[in-house]
């Protein structure tokens, strides 16, 4: 039988990182919230489900309006993956596993999943290399969860309220 392994880790970013996150942080929950929104009121107006493959293609759109162009900035793989948490969760609602999701919000825990390894920092390029970071230091804000699924690796990352000690405390 094949087990699931999952790693908690912490690590203290840099600056620039840490805006970095905060950014994608901000805007998952902006497209999580937004995805709600759109599948609630079509459902509402017209008794029609959406699909995610029909939020996607609305999220295309979406981030080429100049009014959202800074979705594009973060990484498309994390905004996909919150319309496939809010598709998750839609299908828990619909199985009477769950309660209806909820808006997301603002204060206390943030995460955004990032799948494989290759994800870039910036217009220049740079390898993020916030996984390597996250094996180095133990005691931080962010928390780095690893878990093997079909051979693709899940990075989940959270922040909680309170601020970053320094390193080596």
């Amino acid at each position: 039988m094949r087990r699931k392994r999952a790693y908690r880790c912490r690590f203290y970013p840099t600056t620039d990182l840490a805006t970095l996150l905060a950014h994608s942080f901000g805007c998952v929950r902006y497209i999580y919230d937004w995805g709600l929104q759109q599948r609630t009121e079509t459902y509402q107006e017209w008794r029609e489900h959406l699909t995610y493959n029909d939020l996607s293609t609305l999220l295309t759109m979406l981030k080429k309006q100049p009014e959202t162009a800074w979705l594009a900035e973060v990484w498309s793989v994390s905004l996909q993956q919150a319309l496939r948490h809010l598709d998750r969760a839609i299908n828990n609602f619909v199985e009477r596993r769950a309660r209806y999701p909820t808006f997301k919000k603002t204060r206390g825990r943030q995460a955004a999943t990032f799948v494989n390894a290759n994800h870039h920092a910036g217009q220049d390029g740079r390898l993020l290399g916030y996984a390597l970071v996250a094996y180095v230091y133990r005691d931080a804000v962010l928390g780095d969860s690893l878990v093997r699924q079909g051979g693709t690796l899940f990075r989940l990352l959270s922040r909680r309220g309170g601020g970053c000690a320094p390193p080596g405390r």
